[in-house]
């Protein structure tokens, strides 16, 4: 089923950041289970963040088929507000699903899409909703609102009760109430989580306030080991402006897998 967790940050401004967090596994009823599914995606050419959670063949095939065709000039226009691209892709998820044949779908599915405008202004809206099926409803929509300080924005998937769980204990700590003691709550689960459901490492995707930038992806250290997308990509790194973060959100070197000398060290009152 999965978990997957998004959030803002947000400074006496605006909302600075918005980021989509998940687990990377997909298991099967008979106990198999992969741990390299891929759950969260980001337009390099459009401020989007898509992440799913539930069925996994429908969602993952099309979002990924979505967005390569979004990155290629196709689907959205360039002088298309936040709300028409969401509806877009809503109107490409309806229009694929009545094609894809019923008895293939899991029993329910759940996507989290997040986007903002695209403009100069040095404050940005963003925006935030949920797309649902199940199989006795149908589809239902939802615009998600945003909270009035940093905070979580929605949580969906079979881990959903480990997580609040576990969010209880990451209140008590110094920085509560911070975008990245989120992000802390959920790496530190995901090294022991009990939902047989979930597990592998961590994926994160971001959106940015800043002008003219899009959806992209961090790079992951888990377990002292690097991931991208849920891949373990073992020891070669070509990227480095790829960001790196570690399980305490720190800004991490990914050849080095240690923070970056200089970049802020955060709370470490978490055990190792």
């Amino acid at each position: 089923m999965s978990l997957v967790v998004a959030w803002y940050a947000i400074d006496t401004h605006s909302i600075s950041s918005a980021y989509i967090a998940s687990d990377s596994r997909v298991s099967w009823p008979d106990g198999y289970y992969y741990d390299s599914c891929r759950k969260a995606f980001f337009s390099e050419k459009y401020p989007e963040l898509i992440a799913y959670c539930g069925d996994v063949l429908f969602p993952s095939l099309l979002i990924s088929s979505i967005v390569e065709s979004i990155d290629r000039g196709m689907i959205f226009e360039s002088n298309d507000n936040a709300t028409k691209r969401y509806k877009k892709f809503k109107k490409f998820l309806f229009n694929e699903f009545h094609k894809y044949p019923k008895n293939k779908v899991g029993d329910a599915f759940e996507l989290l899409y997040i986007n903002k405008d695209i403009t100069n202004n040095l404050y940005p809206a963003f925006y935030s909703y949920s797309i649902s099926w199940n199989k006795s409803r149908g589809f239902k929509s939802k615009t998600i609102k945003a909270p009035s300080k940093s905070g979580l924005i929605h949580v969906m998937g079979s881990g959903l009760t480990e997580f609040y769980n576990k969010r209880e204990e990451f209140k008590k700590l110094k920085n509560k109430g911070t975008s990245r003691n989120i992000y802390q709550c959920l790496a530190h689960l995901m090294l022991e989580i009990n939902d047989p459901h979930c597990g592998g490492a961590p994926q994160l995707v971001g959106l940015y306030r800043k002008p003219n930038t899009n959806g992209f992806s961090f790079g992951i250290i888990h377990n002292r080991k690097r991931y991208y997308n849920g891949l373990n990509i073992g020891s070669i790194i070509s990227n480095d402006k790829l960001e790196w973060r570690n399980k305490y959100f720190e800004i991490c070197s990914g050849n080095l897998k240690k923070r970056i000398p200089g970049s802020k060290i955060q709370e470490h009152d978490l055990g190792e």
